[in-house]
């Protein structure tokens, strides 16, 4: 569970653009590895959907994705 639905489970979470872009390409880079075409696809396409207002089906299936990643793997496909 994370600490903001432990903390104030009642509370309305909102994420920013910045934030959520960055989710967004996180995990297509963690996918694909970063600098890939497919990556840049993934990301493109998933942040075509949330402009446009798809969230729900576009985060579900983010979520899964990142889900079946280790936290290791991330970050290290992600150069942290």
């Amino acid at each position: 569970m994370e600490m903001a639905q432990l903390m104030f489970p009642d509370a309305v979470q909102i994420l920013d653009w910045f934030h959520l872009s960055e989710r967004v390409h996180e995990t297509a880079t963690a996918i694909y590895r970063q600098g890939t075409a497919q990556a840049s696809q993934l990301t493109q396409a998933r942040l075509g959907e949330l402009w446009k207002s798809q969230s729900s089906q576009t985060l579900v299936p983010l979520r899964e994705m990142r889900k079946q990643l280790r936290p290791s793997a991330v970050a290290k496909r992600c150069g942290h």
